[in-house]
């Protein structure tokens, strides 16, 4: 297994090509008898030669693709950005796909390539037949279109590389090794018409991609197989950077505290109306509350302890946890039962006394034959018989007198179970919150906004106490419930982190269009907003993407700085724009000029000709290969830094 790069660097591969090809293969088993008298075999003879062929098939995809195979495609779908200069693409999850079939004849074409066209140059057919009979996606080129959109074959191999990057994101599988496959268009998007990219297979269609780059004779009518298709428009704004720096003018504290609570319309329990001030998990910074006015009513903690009853009575496994809890604390404050000669024999640890307890009243109500026989009367009922044995046992030495409240709540605090301490830190890392507890008013986090906060330990106190208290409705039960909130409380302090947890809620566009962005925190001090290897980033407590446009992020302590940053594996691969011209820029400090950008009808870039030009720039890679081309044409990842 090939180790994890760290975050900032790509490795760029011309191709990974996997050990078989899509094709047919003859597997030949040959089997040879021969006889020898000669210990050394040397006068073995051959008696007979046996050969068997088997045939195999490697079939991998050709005329459709899963949609988990596409890992990102860019321009986003749906989006509208400044693209006129960039070369769409898409991210293949599996490195070797472009690579697992050829276009013939050949060896080295791979059979994947992008094509940009408008909407009025693309005739897309979802309910084509395929050659083997299933359903597929086609799309229809005119002999026209065909020239102007479809690369040649030399451009083909060149448009395909892989990359090796740092995994990044809040949904990153837990498989993801970084590998991709990227596979590039070699036309530039126009302005006007909505644009349509496609991942087509050229895999039958080498003769088309031979006339066009001849300029032969190219059919009137040229179908190809889509496996994966996406609309966009140029237009203005819509970049990654664009975004990003819309979201650092409007970032802001979340606008609740303890202090500022959100107010609420209200009907009392006698009817009338009233304020409800309510402020949820997540508050901008730690306050002390505000104290209700008359009209007033501050149900903050309320419904945290409602929230906390009911997620617990949700979870059937947890809330056995809780009963065996507290029947174990409930057996123990008694003191040693009357009836258990272990008590009579000798002063016993509470643990005795609870084991001793729970047994004998598990034998006598699941299994009252094992009442001692002296006991029995075969014709008396078994309930009746239990009864009168624990009467008996009862007279014998009266039962202790069973503690109150204020003596459960006082008793040193027993260890929780751990799918109790477990369950009850995941609600305090927000997991199962429903998202109106967390933001009660949609005006504190609108459309396009950063909202930094930190948790509000006293609403979450409340929210276990809650938890805990499911099922238990008397006095003794709530001492318990308060005794077991006491045990939680002590692990925490005494757990890795029982410091302040903070967070920030991103809600934005950018969570759809690049869901692999990362987003880092550091203490102090921050390292500078440039570094290009920032080390000491806070370890996120909880990462998670909550609806298509909102991120949640939670670390310990209080971040000095956080960066959201575009994924590497998903940047942009274009030009800039020199005195009206295409060019790729030179490598910095290295002494050369920018590269102007050959193309054809001023969009078809040859890519073949670009990539020998760059071969010979100062600092560059001196080949024309697939990976020196992709980084000479990768954009630079953006980085949003808030302070």
């Amino acid at each position: 297994m090939t180790a994890q790069l760290e975050p900032g660097r790509i490795d760029f591969y011309d191709d990974v090509t996997p050990g078989l090809r899509d094709d047919r293969y003859r597997v030949r088993v040959t089997t040879t008898v021969e006889h020898a008298d000669a210990p050394d075999a040397s006068d073995a003879q051959v008696l007979e030669v046996f050969t068997e062929d088997r045939w195999i098939e490697v079939a991998g995809p050709r005329y459709r693709l899963d949609r988990g195979e596409v890992l990102a495609a860019f321009p986003p779908p749906d989006a509208e950005g400044d693209y006129d200069t960039t070369l769409p693409h898409v991210v293949l999850r599996r490195r070797t796909l472009p690579w697992e079939r050829v276009v013939p004849p050949g060896t080295t074409t791979p059979w994947l390539a992008v094509l940009v066209l408008g909407e009025s140059e693309a005739v897309l057919k979802r309910e084509a037949v395929a050659p083997d009979g299933r359903p597929c996606t086609t799309v229809t080129l005119t002999e026209a279109v065909a020239r102007r959109a479809l690369p040649r074959r030399a451009d083909v191999r060149l448009l395909c590389h892989a990359r090796h990057v740092a995994p990044g994101g809040a949904d990153v599988a837990a498989d993801d090794d970084g590998w991709v496959a990227v596979v590039t268009a070699n036309r530039l998007p126009a302005h006007g018409e909505p644009q349509r990219a496609c991942l087509v297979s050229l895999a039958d269609h080498g003769a088309v991609l031979d006339a066009v780059g001849s300029g032969g004779p190219v059919p009137a009518s040229v179908a190809l197989p889509v496996l994966y298709d996406w609309t966009f428009r140029v237009g203005e704004g819509g970049t990654f950077q664009e975004v990003a720096l819309n979201l650092a003018q409007r970032a802001a504290l979340l606008g609740v505290t303890a202090a500022n609570p959100v107010r609420l319309a209200h009907t009392r329990r006698d009817g009338t109306p009233g304020t409800a001030l309510y402020r949820g998990p997540i508050v901008g910074r730690a306050t002390d509350p505000k104290q209700p006015a008359d009209d007033e009513t501050d149900v903050s903690l309320a419904a945290a302890a409602t929230l906390g009853r009911l997620l617990a009575a949700a979870d059937r496994p947890l809330v056995r946890e809780l009963s065996e809890w507290r029947r174990r604390d409930l057996m123990s404050a008694l003191g040693p039962p009357a009836f258990s000669p272990l008590a009579r024999a000798a002063r016993t640890s509470p643990a005795d006394v609870a084991e001793e307890t729970a047994a004998r009243l598990s034998a006598a109500t699941a299994d009252p034959w094992r009442v001692p026989e002296a006991l029995r009367e075969p014709d008396e009922p078994p309930a009746r018989r239990v009864r009168r044995a624990a009467a008996e046992d009862f007279a014998a030495e009266p039962p202790p007198v069973r503690p109150g409240p204020a003596a459960l709540a006082a008793a040193a605090p027993s260890e929780p179970p751990p799918a109790v301490a477990d369950a009850v830190e995941r609600y305090r890392l927000l997991y199962g919150i429903p998202l109106d507890h967390l933001i009660p008013d949609p005006d504190l986090l609108p459309q396009e906004s950063a909202r930094f906060f930190v948790l509000d330990d006293a609403w979450l106190d409340a929210l276990a106490e809650g938890v805990l208290g499911v099922g238990g409705t008397g006095s003794r039960e709530r001492a318990l419930t308060a005794r077991h909130a006491a045990a939680l409380k002590s692990l925490r302090r005494t757990a890795a982190f029982p410091g302040p947890v903070s967070g920030m809620l991103l809600r934005s566009s950018l969570i759809a269009r690049w869901p692999t962005l990362r987003v880092r925190a550091f203490g102090t001090p921050p390292p500078a907003p440039d570094a290009a290897q920032p080390r000491g980033a806070l370890v996120p407590l909880r990462s998670e993407t909550l609806t298509p446009t909102l991120l949640l992020v939670l670390w310990p302590g209080t971040p000095a700085a956080v960066w959201i940053e575009e994924p590497e594996r998903e940047l942009g691969q274009g030009f800039d724009r020199s005195g009206g011209q295409l060019v790729v820029p030179p490598v910095p400090a290295s002494g050369g000029g920018p590269v102007p950008v050959p193309t054809r009808d001023g969009r078809a870039v040859d890519v073949a000709q670009l990539a020998n030009l760059l071969a010979v720039q100062p600092g560059r890679t001196p080949a024309a290969a697939p990976g020196p081309l992709g980084a000479a044409l990768l954009r630079r990842p953006y980085r949003q830094v808030f302070q």
